[in-house]
């Protein structure tokens, strides 16, 4: 009983290999490959994604010189007297 119920478990679960699963199908002896494979690439774009806006925004804070820009903020709030504090 033991061994019949082994079998059936190995031959009805997922092998698993790194982060890629692949699923057996002991009748037609096809491996099924699983949806994570292309969601690692989106995921790997959306990284790339990130690094450009990120790049994007490092340079337009300097081209448009941001840091002046709110240091003359802060100067006028602080000019504003009580209320500008």
């Amino acid at each position: 009983m033991f061994h019949t119920e082994m079998a059936w478990f190995r031959s009805n679960t997922m092998l698993s290999k790194g982060i890629h699963s692949v699923n057996t199908d002991p009748e037609s002896g096809a491996v099924e490959r699983s949806p994570d494979a292309s969601s690692n690439i989106s995921s790997l774009w959306r990284w790339v994604l990130y690094a450009i806006v990120a790049i994007a925004v490092v340079v337009g804070a300097k081209h448009f010189h941001v840091q002046d820009l709110l240091k003359e903020a802060l100067d006028w709030i602080g000019k504003l007297g009580r209320g500008g504090r």
